[in-house]
C-alpha cells in the first residue's frame, strides 16, 4: 500500500555511523508496518468477537469454529501467509468474559 511505498523514501538527519538512532528508527518503521499488517490480516480472518477483539459484523463468540490461533508468517512472497494452530487447553476451560 501507500505507506509501504512511502517508507522506502524515509530520510534521516543523523549521518553518524555509530549508534545512529535515526537509521535504527527508519529500519524499525518497516518492521512496525509488517506487524500492523499481520494484526490487521488476523483480525479480518477471525470471523467472531473474542476478548478484546470485537467485530460489529460478528458480535458473538464462536468456540466451535474459532477456538484456534490465527498465525501470520512471511513466506518469502509478496503477501504474508495465514495458518492456524490448535489451542492447548490445560487448567482453565474457555468461558465468555462478562464485564
Amino acid at each position: 500500500g501507500r505507506l509501504r511505498e512511502e517508507v522506502q523514501y524515509t530520510a534521516t538527519d543523523d549521518k553518524g555511523v555509530v549508534f545512529n538512532q535515526d537509521v535504527l528508527t527508519a529500519i524499525e518503521l518497516g518492521f512496525m508496518l509488517d506487524n500492523a499488517e499481520a494484526i490487521i490480516m488476523s483480525a479480518l480472518e477471525r470471523k467472531e468477537s473474542r476478548g478484546a477483539h470485537f467485530r460489529m459484523d460478528y458480535e458473538g463468540r464462536n468456540d466451535e469454529e474459532w477456538l484456534k490461533h490465527v498465525n501470520v508468517s512471511a513466506n518469502g512472497g509478496d503477501e504474508p501467509e495465514i495458518s492456524y494452530s490448535e489451542v492447548t487447553l490445560t487448567q482453565w476451560q474457555p468461558e465468555e468474559r462478562t464485564y
